[in-house]
């Protein structure tokens, strides 16, 4: 009997100690000590990179060194610094921890296979000036219950992650990208450590939404990102997103030193040694609130620092790469929501300053045709145009041409979310951008109605599919009722996400085609608008 009650304490015992024992890792990195959370084990703020302070401000990130002790992944690391409410309510304030790094959500049990589990590396949104991976939307413990390992991370935004300065592309032979290098020292440290925590660093996805598909997609035309993964997302954006990148190189880089310049004026410094000196003395967060996107469309005025186009971290012209099939082959998956212009667009805009804006964004014989695609008459008002308009330059132009370009070597699917949120932004706002996101993660509020549930099953399954077997139709095992068509030119569909999922033609299918003819096409006395220096 006294055996028989030891066993059975000894049986109680071990499984409370299982239900409290910490996930450990030992890595490259070092031993990294995480938490379970209802079937997930989660590993936070994870440093990949040195702190950017000091010298290391405005320049590459330096390789995180190996932990000499373990280190207690329990609490997100501080958001990078930039002007938003995220800097209080996620540790923006304290420094002494470096804001680069990443977090971790993986299956509870080992993987089946023996090449591990296939593994999602999300970049954040937020236009390269708000944002953090610790955002409670982008938990990814629903993608690790279906078996797959989540990554999310933060990188350097604003003026702390794209000043643009002549004397370090000098010094560094690159300059205004240091986010996009803080990403790329990301997916190198995934690389290198996500086998110890049962991933296959032979099967990542880079995915990502608005600002973070932008910078996935530089990924696509990065050499040295080649290899480092296999398949990308791109959730409402790509590099060829005006205003917050150019379409050309030449008017995107005078916009970036204009406005670095109008930056370093601020604080009276020069683009110097001495001068960059000053500035990384000088805090960060009130750098980043100098620095939001505060764009005018109707004056064609911001203070917004863009990416440098330097031909180094990104191409000088991203058309021209995608053009002459200079870029990385991954499957694609990438799409669009079917109001994705409303939150950028004024309802109080008027005809004639929607048809000044045209010119001030762009050359005459430009903004004339753009008058032609986005004519206010008695059906369409400056508002629905303006609409059009933004969804178009910000997000599906690129989308398009991405497609049709990677189309012609890789595997393209191409989707268009058309589900109204009644806990989204509201009905006014239609589909709008952004309104995807708690579906892809499922990371619904508790109050969602069952078509909700349901929506967030259809996409999140397709997901998942994809970044298991990069076919969004199977998962390696089973495969769904709907087949989703690959994109090609020949044959431009899309897979519609909504109450009901079909297959239907890529409907913005004319007006994009005629848009990249005009913007991309142009003759050669089409100078820039912008003319405050010269750019190297």
């Amino acid at each position: 009997m006294k055996r028989i009650c030891l066993a059975i304490l000894f049986f109680l015992l071990s499984i409370t100690l299982c239900a409290t024992a910490k996930p450990l890792v030992t890595c490259a990195q070092g031993t990294i000590a995480g938490f379970s959370k209802q079937g997930v084990e989660v590993f936070l703020g994870i440093p990949y990179a040195e702190a950017p302070i000091g010298d290391l401000r405005f320049a590459p990130p330096l390789k995180k060194s190996p932990f000499k002790e373990e280190f207690h992944a329990d609490s997100f690391c501080p958001v990078a610094p930039q002007n938003t409410v995220l800097i209080k309510e996620y540790g923006g304030e304290s420094y002494d921890r470096s804001c680069l790094c990443l977090n971790i959500f993986r299956p509870e049990i080992p993987p089946e296979s023996k090449n591990g589990y296939p593994v999602l590396v999300w970049i954040h949104g937020g236009a390269y000036v708000q944002g953090t991976g610790s955002l409670p939307l982008y938990d990814g413990s629903a993608f690790a219950r279906k078996g797959v390992i989540v990554v999310t991370l933060n990188y350097r935004l604003g003026a702390e992650g794209f000043l643009s300065s002549l004397y370090q592309q000098r010094e560094f032979g690159t300059t205004g990208n240091w986010g996009h290098l803080d990403i790329l020292e990301a997916l190198k440290w995934v690389q290198e450590n996500i086998v110890d925590f049962g991933g296959d660093p032979h099967n990542v996805t880079m995915a990502g939404h608005s600002a973070g598909a932008f910078a996935a997609s530089a990924m696509i035309l990065n050499k040295e990102a080649r290899g480092l993964f296999q398949k990308a997302i791109l959730q409402s954006g790509t590099l060829l997103s005006y205003p917050f990148i150019g379409f050309d190189a030449k008017t995107n880089n005078i916009r970036a030193l204009a406005n670095t310049q109008r930056l370093m004026s601020m604080f009276e410094v020069e683009d110097s040694k001495s001068g960059l000196d000053i500035l990384r003395s000088i805090d960060a967060t009130l750098l980043s609130y100098q620095c939001g996107f505060d764009y005018d469309f109707v004056h064609n005025k911001t203070s917004y620092i863009p990416p440098f186009l330097d031909g180094v971290v990104l191409p000088k012209s991203p058309y021209d790469s995608l053009l002459t099939g200079d870029f990385n082959d991954v499957a694609v998956l990438l799409g669009y929501n079917t109001d994705e212009g409303t939150l950028f667009s004024s309802p109080e805009i008027k005809d004639d300053d929607f048809y000044y804006g045209l010119h001030t964004n762009f050359p005459r014989s430009i903004a004339e045709n753009l008058e032609k695609i986005y004519a206010i008459d008695k059906k369409h008002s400056a508002y629905e145009r303006f609409c059009e308009y933004n969804m178009d330059m910000m997000f599906t132009l690129g989308m398009k041409i991405f497609a049709d370009k990677l189309s012609r070597r890789n595997k393209v699917y191409l989707y268009h979310f058309d589900f109204i949120s009644p806990n989204s932004y509201g009905k006014k706002y239609g589909v709008a951008h952004s309104g995807e996101l708690r579906y892809v993660f499922m990371n619904l509020k508790p109050d969602s109605k069952k078509t909700e549930k349901d929506v967030a099953e259809v996409v999140n399954m397709r997901w998942v599919n994809f970044i298991k077997t990069g076919d969004p139709n199977f998962d390696g095992r089973s495969a769904t009722m709907i087949t989703w068509p690959n994109y090609t030119e020949k044959q431009r569909v899309a897979l519609k996400l909504g109450t009901f999922t079909i297959i239907e033609p890529f409907a913005l299918e004319e007006r994009l085609n005629r848009l990249e003819n005009i913007i991309f096409k142009r003759s050669n006395e089409d100078a820039p608008v912008e003319k405050n220096q010269n750019v190297e």
